[in-house]
């Protein structure tokens, strides 16, 4: 007997149908824990019928386990900009304004404009990467008077207080006190481009904490991807502190090499290097 194998045990509340040139999914899904409705979810895209189906059985085993995530174009910034005022009512002040803090700076200008769907624990390796090599948002006031002012020593040049505070956009008192500490040998570390291991592991905390799963009564599904990719997807608080620590470690053999070297150039520029 020839022909297609049909399918056995098909749930009864589920179908698969074809959209187009694609199939699609579609069953009722669990019942929302505050007002009883029950949301149709449907996904399309697949090449066969077989596929929908075992995409279907994937989706239903991911929402016994509480691992679905439903399928939407909201972004990492519309998740944060739902989660703020929600995190002001529901945490210490102090929490709220440090988890703000952190996404602003850290995260939504790298990554915000990515897909919740794609928040995954791939990307979130990446991220971590990127913030301790490349992460750093603030300005270094303090370098660049350093850089004017050891520039007009290296000329035998001198240079006022008001001109440095003028080319950098510091006030007169600030560019004053940062000479007097320069000519007692008080010189600011070399800038480096990377945040801090304990800044990386504070941002792992708040995208891995409680908070992600308290917003799912708010944004639904989509708002607890980060949970999802993180929490449940294995990415712990110790392995993240691992994998800072390791690439941290390769960081501070690059800044040391750094910082040896201008606390060279900083003897010459004072006169007072020996080979």
């Amino acid at each position: 007997m020839t022909g297609k194998k049909k399918r056995s045990r098909k749930p009864s509340d589920g179908s698969v149908f074809k959209r187009g040139r694609k199939w699609a999914y579609a069953f009722p899904g669990p019942p929302h824990p505050l007002t009883g409705v029950r949301d149709r979810i449907t996904k399309s895209g697949y090449e066969t019928e077989d596929e929908a189906w075992d995409g279907m059985a994937e989706a239903r085993a991911a929402l016994v386990t509480e691992t679905y995530v439903k399928p939407s174009r909201a972004t990492i910034n519309d998740f944060f900009e739902e989660y703020f005022p929600y995190a002001r009512l529901t945490v210490e002040p102090t929490t709220a304004a440090n988890y703000e803090t952190l996404a602003r700076t850290c995260v939504m200008p790298i990554v915000g404009r990515r897909l919740m769907q794609d928040f995954v624990p791939s990307m979130v390796a990446a991220l971590y990467e990127h913030l301790l090599t490349e992460g750093r948002q603030k300005r270094n006031t303090n370098g660049e008077m350093y850089e004017l002012w050891k520039a007009a020593c290296a000329a035998n040049r001198e240079i006022r207080p008001r001109e440095i505070a003028d080319k950098v956009g510091v006030t007169y008192a600030a560019a004053r006190r940062a000479v007097r500490r320069y000519e007692v040998g008080r010189i600011p570390k070399p800038h480096v481009p990377g945040l801090s291991p304990k800044t990386v592991k504070s941002v792992h905390i708040m995208l891995s904490g409680e908070f992600v799963h308290r917003l799912g009564g708010i944004a639904g599904g989509t708002a607890v991807a980060v949970g999802v990719s993180l929490a449940q997807g294995g990415f712990r608080v110790s392995q993240v502190a691992t994998f800072v620590d390791s690439v941290s470690s390769g960081v501070r053999g690059r800044r040391g090499r750094h910082r040896r070297k201008a606390t060279d150039e900083d003897r010459r520029a004072q006169g007072t290097f020996t080979s």
